[in-house]
């Protein structure tokens, strides 16, 4: 018997993108849920380039096996059987951002800053180690029911070649309105600065709703990535203060050299953000009464400090839309 279906029991499918499909699944071994991961190659797809895909992602598998983060979904496995490749990851209980929009079409300022501060962190992670995600959207962060934003999907967009990506119509379509000038135009030399720059994108359809560059047509939406600069999301949500407005537009300005340097800025920007909200807030300041609120007291470790309580306020506000 071969090692996936000797140690993992399929459940049901729970995700499923141009390039793979994930199923929930039960770890016999340890008896815990699990994500899995199969890797879905176009039967139309020269061998040669098959291989290439293949190589890639087990070469992606082996990265990630690497990153030891509170913000990035784990893996546990990878592997082989019968022709089909598949990756074993850590099964988040939540939702995805893009899920989570569905539900309501836009989150508080509070929770976007919880969010966009978990998530430069673990951004700031990866760059430290010369990795970069390439596909930061909605889709693959993931929001657990306690409260932890998680990214995943790592190496999707670089386990592509542009022609295979071009045969993927819908995965391409729902990562354009995210990717940078710069690798719209097709350049192939992208740094960690289009991690910035999605990264912006992605709070920027967090807080008001909408991507600054929607569009019907792919033409259109590549046309306003290239061209148009998107308009600050105050004149959207009147309530979004202006050093918010800040910190996205000078994470998606359109020339690399323009943006944040470092993932670390931006993410420190937040942060002050973050406490100079706090100060300004009537949050409680008793730890133990927000746990409580949270039906699992012990769950998440907040130091006390005001900011911790806004922080840990966005969470409880997320249960509900998680329940709803």
């Amino acid at each position: 018997m071969d090692i996936l279906s000797k140690n993992y029991e399929i459940i049901k499918e729970i995700g499923r993108g141009g390039m793979g499909i994930v199923h929930l699944a039960h770890d016999k071994r340890l008896d815990r849920k699990v994500a899995v991961k199969m890797l879905q190659l176009d039967p139309n797809v020269e061998k040669d380039e098959a291989d290439k895909i293949i190589q890639r992602f087990y070469k992606e598998g082996q990265s990630l096996a690497k990153l030891t983060h509170p913000n990035i979904v784990g893996i546990y496995d990878i592997g082989e059987e019968q022709g089909q490749y598949y990756m074993i990851m850590e099964f988040i209980e939540g939702k995805s951002l893009a899920r989570l929009l569905q539900i309501k079409s836009n989150f508080t300022i509070d929770l976007v800053l919880a969010i966009g501060k978990q998530i430069c962190g673990a951004l700031s992670y990866i760059h430290d180690k010369g990795i970069y995600h390439r596909d930061i959207k909605p889709g693959n962060i993931m929001l657990s029911e306690d409260g932890q934003a998680k990214l995943t999907d790592f190496g999707l967009a670089k386990l592509s070649s542009a022609q295979y990506a071009l045969t993927q119509t819908g995965s391409l379509f729902g990562s354009l309105m995210y990717i940078p000038p710069e690798q719209a135009l097709g350049e192939k030399s992208l740094d960690h600065r289009a991690d910035i720059y999605s990264m912006g994108i992605t709070l920027y359809e967090l807080l008001t709703g909408i991507s600054p560059f929607f569009d019907d047509t792919i033409a259109i939406v590549v046309k306003k990535v290239i061209e148009e600069e998107p308009k600050p999301p105050s004149a959207i949500i009147p309530d979004i203060p202006p050093e918010l407005d800040r910190i996205i537009l000078k994470s998606v300005r359109k020339h690399p050299s323009e943006r944040y340097q470092n993932i670390r800025d931006m993410e420190n920007d937040i942060i002050d953000l973050i406490e100079s909200r706090a100060e300004k807030s009537s949050a409680p300041s008793s730890n133990i009464i927000m746990q409580e609120q949270l039906g699992n007291p012990g769950l998440l470790s907040f130091s006390g400090k005001s900011e911790d309580n806004l922080l840990l306020s966005s969470i409880i506000q997320f249960l509900s839309l998680n329940n709803s």
